[in-house]
């Protein structure tokens, strides 16, 4: 019985990172949102609707 503890199919790879890559990538997910979320309040607080909050959510999932 094959008992998976790596993240990926290919075990041997995940034994052989320098470092593990999920939290790593968590991260860099976690940040580049706290990025967007920043330029979009800044934007937010010139006054101006440049776009409905709809709109925005859309586009962002794609």
């Amino acid at each position: 019985m094959l008992v998976r503890t790596g993240s990926s199919r290919d075990l041997e790879l995940d034994r052989t990172a320098a470092i593990r890559w999920v939290p790593r990538r968590t991260v860099h997910v976690l940040l580049a949102a706290a990025t967007v979320a920043a330029v979009l309040s800044a934007v937010q607080t010139t006054g101006e609707d440049l776009a409905t909050t709809a709109f925005v959510v859309r586009d962002s999932g794609g």
